[in-house]
């Protein structure tokens, strides 16, 4: 019989990542020590716009004179999005701002990362990440999927992950995680607004075990879900 093995899912935090510009190197060297000599006074600020909100990393980024700030929040059991802005915005204007002289270009310096596939998101997770295992018998596979384990991970191995390689894919590796999740949440008013960032993940699989079973495994990096709000 088929059984779902495991499954666990984390908490990594929502992201937000305001882009500031500075005046010079040396301005940005002084910028981001300002921000590490300050983080608790950030964090303060942060923390202070809601009851859900923990400020649990600071993460810059360095272009010259461009620099992203990636801040990293849990928010309970709200999906975060709206909660990470509001805190960042009150972190910009009455922290960073008048600390360091920089000006904040944009709220959001895309490289939060929001609706978009990115390698920052699939390595360092974005909201919540998901892990699942599972496992199919071979009376399952040829009975209720028409198939084998064999021909299961040639079909993973030509059509997910090298068609995806062909196509330059970024994370999604044609498994189409956003249909499975969307169909999930689709009693919600707007079950759609995330499948760009519910596209990307990764998965396992292999044949052979017990007598023809097939073992599979799938892990979503930066699922944007929510149980309030």
């Amino acid at each position: 019989m088929s059984a779902l093995r495991a499954d666990r899912c984390e908490d990594v935090g929502m992201t937000r990542a305001p882009v500031f510009r500075t005046e010079g190197i040396e301005h940005t060297r002084r910028f981001l020590n300002w921000v590490r000599c300050h983080e608790a006074e950030i964090r303060h600020v942060a923390e202070g716009t809601s009851t859900r909100v923990r400020l649990v990393e600071i993460r810059p980024q360095v272009l010259g004179t461009t620099v992203y700030l990636r801040l990293r929040f849990t928010c309970g059991d709200a999906m975060g999005m709206n909660l990470a802005t509001v805190a960042c915005d009150h972190v910009v204007r009455e922290a960073i701002e008048p600390g360091t002289g920089a000006s904040c270009v944009a709220l959001s310096g895309s490289f939060c990362v929001d609706k978009k596939a990115s390698a920052v998101n699939m390595l360092e997770g974005r909201g919540k990440r998901i892990h699942a295992e599972v496992t199919l018998d071979a009376h399952q596979l040829v009975t209720v999927l028409k198939t084998t384990a064999v021909a299961l991970c040639e079909v993973q191995y030509r059509k997910n992950l090298l068609g995806s390689i062909m196509a330059g894919a970024m994370g999604g590796f044609n498994a189409h995680y956003a249909n499975m999740v969307a169909a999930c949440g689709s009693h919600r008013p707007e079950p759609s607004r995330y499948s760009t960032l519910k596209c990307q993940g990764r998965e396992r699989a292999s044949a052979g075990g017990h007598a023809g079973e097939f073992a599979g495994v799938v892990s979503l990096a930066d699922l944007a879900e929510e149980l309030v709000g």
